[in-house]
């Protein structure tokens, strides 16, 4: 019994005076074995470890303990290596070793060589660079802090309505014997459709932008002189086609705290599911291939969700003697998320 109180005794005078630090931090959450500590104040450093105490009625003792992976300002992000803690409940970092911090600058003095350094602020802004992607999404599924927005090396996946203005004219003859009369018809309407939209950064320093979608063409006209539509019966031209969209872009961003610049170029291809015309020659209706020019801004609400804003005009490599001209442009709004 002696032996045992002795041995209790030695446990509680380690953790009080050898164990611990005089920093105290506390949990703010818990994601499977990631903790996110509330620094409250003191500082903590990569590679530090730290602990949890539980009061028994035997005395504290050592709940779990954990290493630090992540430090960002106010926050941390540490490794469960055993042990458990609890969400609210105070930690303290583990003084028995130095910090990762004095650890460095010892190794350092030591392989020290003749060459200039440059010295290094104890939290550099550009950190998240030398991030890798699994610790920036683990980072911002445990931080929740919406004053951080992270932008490098993360799918955008975006859901587009996109609202388009159309101008065609196309080309007619009248039923005039022996000599035809030639028309060319303007017509010109809006439309409506949807896109998803896959922005990635490539290691060239240019987001690769893939985009699918579907959008409906429909535009009036009339002749003036003469019927020329639906068979040289009528005067009223139209044309109603529904397409499906698949494009590819190289896009170049310039981040500005929470809102992305960007302007794109690319190309779009158009494959016909439905017609209906009475301007049009059938044979003129087919998959339509444009080169595009956008530009835009996404707006981060938070670390995960943002609203992009974009402009596309497409100039149509389909135009010819009796479709002279194709424009097309849009305006695209919707939602997006971070992966």
């Amino acid at each position: 019994m002696t032996l045992l109180l002795s041995k209790r005794f030695f446990l509680i005078l380690a953790l009080t005076f050898t164990t611990l630090s005089a920093e105290a931090y506390k949990v703010k959450d818990i994601n499977g074995k990631k903790v996110l500590i509330d620094l409250e104040g003191e500082k903590l450093f990569e590679g530090d470890t730290v602990i949890s105490i539980d009061k028994t009625s035997s005395g504290p003792e050592i709940a779990g303990s954990a290493k630090v992976l992540q430090v960002r300002q106010t926050q941390a992000v540490a490794i469960i290596s055993d042990g458990k803690f609890v969400i609210g409940k105070k930690v303290a970092r583990k003084a028995a070793e130095p910090s990762a911090v004095d650890q460095a600058k010892a190794a350092a003095k030591e392989t020290a060589v003749a060459k200039p350094t440059k010295a290094e602020a104890e939290y550099p802004e550009d950190e998240e660079i030398y991030e890798t992607s699994e610790q920036r999404r683990d980072r911002m599924r445990l931080a929740g802090d919406d004053t951080i927005v992270f932008r490098r090396d993360m799918l955008k996946v975006s859901l587009l309505g996109v609202f388009a203005t159309d101008k065609i004219s196309a080309k007619q003859a009248d039923d005039t014997l022996p000599f035809q009369e030639w028309e060319t018809v303007p017509m010109s309407g809006s439309g409506s459709g949807f896109a998803l939209a896959f922005d990635y950064p490539s290691h060239w320093g240019v987001t690769l932008r893939g985009v699918v979608g579907h959008e409906k063409l429909s535009v009036f006209g009339r002749s003036v002189d003469n019927n020329v539509c639906a068979g040289k019966t009528s005067s009223n031209c139209m044309a109603n086609i529904d397409y499906i969209t698949l494009g590819g872009h190289l896009r170049f961003d310039l981040n500005i705290s929470r809102l992305t610049l960007w302007a794109a170029g690319g190309m779009v291809f158009k494959s016909p599911t439905s017609k209906e015309t009475t301007a049009l020659r059938q044979e003129d209706i087919k998959v339509a291939n444009s080169i595009v020019g956008s530009a835009g801004f996404d707006f981060a609400f938070n670390n995960r969700f943002f609203m992009p804003l974009a402009y596309e005009y497409h100039y149509s490599l389909n135009k010819s003697d009796t479709v002279p001209v194709i424009d097309h442009s849009a305006f695209m709004v919707g939602f997006g998320a971070k992966f």
